[in-house]
């Protein structure tokens, strides 16, 4: 097991937002969580990734609590994450974006008098990772040049600079064209080959498609777990989530 969290908690003024949540992700799978709007999917990201701190329960990686580390703690024990909201530097090329995150697994990051050609390994790893992203034709341009879609996929692979061995994606799809999350589809299933990832996603076709194990969430309570068909055929699920709409 890669992650698991013990009744975290989470409450905003007298809104519960994560209640007691128990969640188990093994080495190796594609862990989606899906749930309606306010189920508290990101609330529960931002406290597995260190934005803001649990009001009770713990987080364990690789069996070792990590309950209240700060973002750059837990991107240096090799977690990285993607954004529901884009937060790349703009005015930067998309190889200085990647550049700049492979950044924390260096020694010598915080030497400011050092020139960053002379740190060679997070140069080494924003070329592997422009190539396992497959935007290697884009590395020179301006991010703030980029479309929508390929701002997306430069997310995910700042989330991929440091090396991680567990990658949370919040919403990888959201605001693509159907031929862009097609693409991201093909790409997530291609990382998941060598990542434990963690999805949260609305894109139910793609939801059925890359993932091992759902986790459902439902006014920040977990309300199932298990396989795709098995999420499927839940009927507490389809009551709170699926029900007979398209989603």
């Amino acid at each position: 097991m890669i992650l698991r969290t013990v009744n975290l908690t989470k409450q905003f003024g007298g809104l519960i937002a994560v209640d007691h949540v128990n969640i188990q992700v093994h080495e190796g799978t594609v862990h989606s969580i899906i749930g309606p709007n306010g189920a508290g999917k990101t609330t529960l990201f931002n406290i597995l990734t260190g934005e803001i701190p649990p009001n009770d329960g713990e987080v364990y990686f690789q069996e070792k609590r990590i309950t209240g580390l700060k973002p750059y703690q837990v991107a240096k024990i090799r977690i990285g994450r993607s954004f529901q909201q884009n937060s790349l530097f703009k005015n930067l090329s998309v190889f200085e974006n990647i550049r700049l995150a492979a950044h924390v697994q260096h020694q010598g990051r915080f030497n400011f008098l050092s020139d960053f050609r002379s740190f060679h390994s997070p140069i080494d790893q924003a070329h592997k990772v422009l190539e396992e992203m497959e935007i290697t034709s884009i590395a020179g341009k301006k991010v703030g040049e980029l479309s929508h879609g390929a701002q997306r996929t430069l997310e995910v692979a700042i989330a991929l600079a440091a090396d991680p061995l567990l990658v949370l994606l919040d919403e990888p799809t959201s605001g693509m064209s159907p031929e862009e999350a097609i693409r991201m589809v093909r790409l997530i299933r291609k990382l998941a080959k060598q990542r434990t990832m963690i999805v949260i996603e609305h894109n139910m076709n793609l939801v059925w498609s890359i993932s091992t194990v759902i986790t459902v969430l439902h006014q920040g309570q977990v309300i199932a777990t298990g396989s795709p068909s098995e999420i499927e055929k839940n009927p507490e699920v389809r009551k709170a989530y699926l029900g007979g709409a398209a989603v």
